[in-house]
């Protein structure tokens, strides 16, 4: 159809149709630095029909194998090279963005066929305004509707055979709608429509799949993360609890020499014991676990040269576990740590920690600055590693500890600050749920 104008000829293609459906599938996926130069790279390949029909070449026949022409198949490849080209993925996630880009392509062309059959408007007015409301309808209602939300995540663990299967099923269901419409006794509107239908079938089932793989990985990798939590609180409470008999062994030590000694050896005792105060790691706030926290990232920000303030009623958070309150504080800490440490100028790395009472709530407040404003993607910040399947949980961590004790969430980034705020009730028990 539109076939007399090369430029109309492109936008009524299977190419445009594949291509919106490969972008509309890579949503989410991390675009390789310099994206659109590569973009631009890959287009002669993924506009090679297009480009051949503009010269009278008419490749759909050049790769006619009986009943099927080949050319979908190689285009859909040229695709995918592109995909990797220029987005970060590994090849399972290339065959969700596949699957979906085909499903999509059919769906529009196929419901586009069914309508046209149906009133038969074919070489009417209406022709291309009907095709491109199929066409851009089904992309902005796939887009909008599920792929840009922020429930919807393409991070963590996709399994390869679920998804071999769909692609497969896709491509064999293009296989018997080609043979229909070659050598098919009813080529009626019925055969394009049950396609359309069969096509977002399968992208249902694809969006659901994925969205259910995620939480089952997200779920496991925060349960391991948990685990490591529990064994590194039993860690720092004993290394803490050394640290502190030691330095209360050194202070009795030293008060003897001091009491005992003069001139040189004196001035020696005190650099001492001034140097043992700057490491005591001795935190009192109410909750033992708070005070090995607090302890622990006190020492650590010394050593890192980073300024840490800390105002904190560790009593408020009595109702919550051990290991809970030091995972909710060591995964905000460590990522404000993180942060601040690339700061090159000392005097503006800062840490601020506040556990308070806010009328009935417990107030969690952690304040830091930072040298690369973090990049947020559905309300939460992405991590800056390069391993994101196994980084990146801290803060979901952070909020399943919150949620489970039926408090409040927030990150913003306000005067040049990260902020990380939580509130519980001050009787915060666990959730039951």
């Amino acid at each position: 159809m539109f076939s007399s104008n090369p430029f109309i000829y492109f936008l009524t293609s299977y190419e445009l149709r594949l291509i919106a459906g490969l972008f509309l599938f890579s949503t989410k996926m991390k675009k390789r630095e310099h994206f659109w130069w590569r973009v631009l790279i890959f287009a002669p390949l993924l506009l090679t029909n297009t480009i051949f029909h503009a010269f009278g070449i008419e490749l759909l026949s050049v790769f006619m194998l009986g009943w099927f022409s080949f050319l979908f198949i190689i285009e859909l490849a040229f695709g995918l090279f592109c995909a990797a080209f220029c987005f970060e993925v590994e090849w399972k996630r290339l065959l969700y963005i596949s699957t979906g880009a085909y499903s999509y392509q059919n769906a529009a062309h196929a419901f586009y066929f069914a309508f046209m059959m149906r009133l038969r408007l074919f070489n009417s007015p209406w022709d291309l305004p009907t095709y491109y409301i199929f066409f851009v309808g089904i992309w902005c209602a796939l887009y909008f509707g599920v792929l840009k939300r922020k429930w919807f995540v393409t991070s963590g663990r996709m399994e390869a055979i679920p998804l071999i299967t769909l692609i497969s099923l896709t491509l064999s269901i293009q296989l018997v709608y080609s043979s229909y419409l070659t050598f098919g006794t009813r080529s009626g509107p019925e055969i394009h429509q049950n396609l359309g239908f069969i096509s977002l079938l399968i992208v249902a089932v694809l969006i659901l799949y994925v969205r259910n793989n995620i939480r089952v990985t997200e779920k496991e990798i925060l349960q391991r993360l948990l685990i490591e939590k529990e064994k590194e609180y039993r860690v720092t409470q004993e290394t803490i609890n050394l640290i502190n008999e030691k330095s209360h062994d050194l202070k009795k030590i030293l008060a003897y020499i001091e009491a005992n000694s003069e001139g040189q050896t004196l001035a020696e005792a005190k650099q001492i014991e001034e140097a043992i105060l700057k490491y005591d790691s001795i935190v009192q706030t109410g909750n033992a676990t708070v005070d090995i926290v607090v302890s622990e990232k006190k020492l650590h920000c010394l050593r890192a040269g980073i300024n840490f303030s800390c105002v904190a009623d560790g009593s408020l958070l009595n109702g919550m576990s051990e290991v809970d309150i030091y995972t909710l504080l060591t995964n905000a800490l460590d990522n404000a740590i993180e942060a601040t440490s690339l700061i090159e100028e000392p005097e503006k790395r800062n840490i601020t920690l506040r556990i308070v009472r806010s009328g009935s709530m417990a107030l969690l407040k952690v304040e830091n600055s930072f040298a690369v404003k973090p990049v947020f993607v559905s309300g939460m910040p992405i991590t800056s590693k390069s391993d994101k399947q196994y980084h990146g949980f801290g803060v979901q961590s952070i909020k399943t500890t919150v949620k489970k004790y039926g408090g409040y969430f927030d990150i913003q980034v306000q005067d040049g600050k990260f902020v990380l705020l939580a509130t519980f009730p001050c009787d915060q028990t666990p959730d039951a749920k």
